[in-house]
């Protein structure tokens, strides 16, 4: 019996337009809720692949979509994490400029309360003045930023109440989307494996019948 191979065997071009799916930078489905969703779909359209492709009936097509979507959710989870470690460097910037700021008000009244004011105090005075007025300015920055990051946050259903959760949840669906990337090169992996086996006995059939073929003609 000569065995065929699959039809969806995949060229070394297919292959690469997958990996390069995998790192298209699609930014769909970027709230949490989307994310989810894809991430749902995603998985279940990896369970039909896999076991299709233990049948070696694997479908290019919903492989590529499959592939994109897993870009996709991939992407979308660095850019919500983008947006919460934002949030925090901002927020621990905030604290900082708040703390240096009321460190440098109380030198100065150190200074107003000792009374008269001397020459050597004075240029002391000027000092404090110039760092105030920039660790003001940075304040302000970190809080504009702060604000922009916060309204990112909130236009992608990221909770900024408890951070650690947040971080913990995107992490956790950050596993979710490798695992699927994994899953499904394992699928793939196994159907090339299918293929290979189907050469091999295709070529181990084709000498038997030539060997046998010379043996009826001599």
């Amino acid at each position: 019996c000569v065995h065929y191979l699959w039809k969806t065997s995949m060229t070394p071009e297919q292959q690469r337009d997958i990996n390069l799916r995998i790192r298209a930078q699609d930014q769909t489905g970027k709230t949490v809720k989307e994310v989810r969703k894809n991430i749902k779909g995603v998985a279940k359209a990896i369970d039909e692949q896999s076991a299709a492709a233990s049948r070696g009936e694997l479908d290019i097509k919903k492989l590529e979509t499959a592939m994109t979507q897993l870009g996709a959710a991939q992407t979308a989870v660095a850019s919500q994490r983008k947006v919460i470690d934002g949030f925090k460097k901002q927020e621990d910037a905030v604290s900082k400029y708040e703390q240096k700021i009321a460190d440098l008000e109380a030198k100065m009244r150190s200074v107003y309360d000792a009374g008269v004011i001397s020459p050597k105090q004075n240029t002391q005075l000027e000092s404090l003045n110039k760092s105030l007025a920039r660790t003001t300015t940075q304040l302000d920055a970190a809080r504009t930023s702060q604000a922009e990051y916060k309204a990112q946050a909130a236009a992608l259903g990221l909770s900024l109440t408890n951070l650690d959760r947040t971080q913990a949840a995107l992490d956790a669906r950050n596993r979710k989307v490798l695992q699927g990337i994994i899953d499904l090169r394992e699928a793939t992996k196994s159907l090339q494996q299918t293929n290979a086996a189907a050469v091999q006995q295709n070529q181990t059939n084709a000498s038997n019948q030539q060997a046998a073929a010379a043996r009826a003609a001599a």
